[in-house]
């Protein structure tokens, strides 16, 4: 069956995990992408232990193309006369996709393209104060930024590719700066921006430099033989769900208890049946609990796991998200297309 992406080419000169997982997408679908290297020793960002996952696919030498991402700043760009206006000029049909740290303008354009630097900068960092026990900003340890920009680049490629008849040659820009913002977008705007967003104010409320409580709905849990689950029932019927499974049902009789918040107004409530649902938990081993869970098929649970043991995970596995490479078990194709599915290749 054909690909997706069949008879596109892409050259990828990017470094690291955000243009290597968007050009690894490409390449799961069916595009050709030239990975260019530097002559000498390998790039440090090349041996993360997940570098040969977005490096599978790809092939190491350049060539004509119909797509160029890279991952330079400006400034190196603009040295190597590589920027989008002298290559527009010069291969007037070629869609250019740069990813940046912070955008190709402005005064920290030429920072490192890091995810915690464009962590720390943005304020996502300062999200988390009160998570340990002293004032000021947290590191931000999953990457946010690396995900979303990913998507994003895919994503302006893709709508670039479908314009080609009607309009040849384009610039495609995503930061990891601007990814940031699908995850935090409202408390880093209404906080930053003030006069634009008022609207905002009134749901923010100052960052606390005390440890916050999660919610009862999503919430982590020790089972009887000690391993840790986590609670992620967000909606009503499933927050019911999971009460009916441990025999906690009895709290949405109280007149304090609030269904749309999932919530008990009394705070001193509150945190008593939080305390009552921590012991609950206690009472069986974690893979007992799972079975109930899963066999409701309603609440939505998991034991917390290593990277690898969740790539094992049966219901990864089942839905096809995790599949094997000559280099090991890596996560599977982004989408299951029906007519052009995609067939992730081996590593370059």
């Amino acid at each position: 069956m054909p690909n997706a992406l069949d008879g596109i080419r892409i050259l990828d000169l990017t470094r690291g995990p955000a243009g290597g997982i968007a050009t690894m997408v490409l390449a799961d679908f069916g595009a050709e992408v030239l990975l260019i290297e530097q002559p000498g020793p390998p790039h440090p960002l090349d041996e993360l232990p997940a570098a040969p996952m977005w490096r599978r696919g790809k092939q190491v030498l350049p060539a004509g193309a119909d797509v160029l991402i890279c991952s330079w700043r400006p400034g190196a760009l603009a040295r190597k006369s590589l920027d989008y206006e002298h290559v527009h000029r010069r291969h007037p049909h070629l869609i250019f996709c740069h990813i940046t740290g912070f955008g190709s303008r402005g005064p920290r354009a030429n920072l490192p393209g890091y995810e915690h630097t464009a962590a720390a900068y943005s304020g996502r960092m300062r999200l988390f104060a009160g998570i340990v026990d002293r004032p000021g900003p947290v590191f931000s340890a999953v990457q946010v930024g690396v995900h979303c920009c990913a998507q994003s680049a895919v994503t302006g490629i893709l709508a670039a590719l479908l314009q080609q008849g009607q309009r040849p040659g384009r610039l495609v820009e995503t930061s990891l700066l601007q990814a940031m913002q699908p995850f935090e977008m409202g408390s880093m705007l209404g906080r930053q921006l003030p006069e634009q967003f008022p609207e905002l104010q009134a749901a923010l409320q100052a960052p606390s430099e005390e440890p916050p409580m999660p919610s009862l709905f999503y919430h982590p849990v020790q089972a009887g033989d000690g391993r840790w689950m986590q609670f992620g029932n967000l909606l009503p019927h499933l927050f019911d769900n999971l009460l009916i499974a441990t025999g906690l049902i009895d709290i949405v009789a109280d007149p304090d208890f609030d269904h749309q918040q999932l919530a008990l107004k009394s705070a001193e409530k509150h945190e008593a049946f939080r305390e009552r649902m921590l012991k609950r938990m206690q009472e069986r081993s974690a893979g007992d609990w799972m079975a109930d869970f899963v066999a409701d098929g309603g609440i939505v649970a998991t034991p917390y796991q290593s990277t690898q043991e969740a790539l094992e995970n049966p219901d990864v596995v089942a839905n096809g998200h995790a599949v094997q490479r000559e280099d090991g078990l890596q996560l599977g194709p982004l989408a299951r297309l029906t007519l052009t599915p995609g067939q992730p290749g081996d590593s370059a």
